[in-house]
């Protein structure tokens, strides 16, 4: 994280307006990444991209550089009677997040499954 701060502080002493993180997965990391980030004075938005599955949880948390999905998390998905309602339900999560500790959220719907936008900013129930 250190190095990632730096690496976030050259990009402001280089003239960048804002900044965007890679999806993140839980409040506590949420707080370190905004506490690391403050330091650069940029306006950062957190990236939230809602889980589908339990097999797309693993797959981002080992296969995409930059992704760490806790073992809490994907515990949860693995656990779910309906993982894309609860993926949904944790992006919500991270969506209060960014309203308390960051300028916003950049969100990143899952592989084109655009409506799941909708289910994160409104109350509507999921839909198969």
């Amino acid at each position: 994280l250190r190095t990632e701060a730096e690496r976030l502080q050259r990009k402001a002493e280089a003239g960048a307006a804002f900044a965007v993180t890679q999806p993140v997965y839980s409040t506590e990391a949420a707080e370190e990444l905004a506490a690391a980030a403050r330091p650069a004075g940029l306006p950062v938005l957190l990236g939230v991209l809602p889980l589908r599955t339990p097999a797309h949880a693993e797959f981002l948390h080992r296969q995409v550089a930059g992704i760490g999905v806790p073992m809490e998390v994907r515990r949860r998905m693995a656990v779910a009677a309906d993982p894309a309602a609860a993926g949904v339900a944790l992006a919500r999560e991270m969506l209060a997040a960014a309203q308390r500790l960051f300028r916003g959220a950049c969100l990143m719907p899952p592989f084109g499954h655009y409506e799941i936008l909708r289910q994160l900013v409104t109350d509507e129930p999921q839909r198969p």
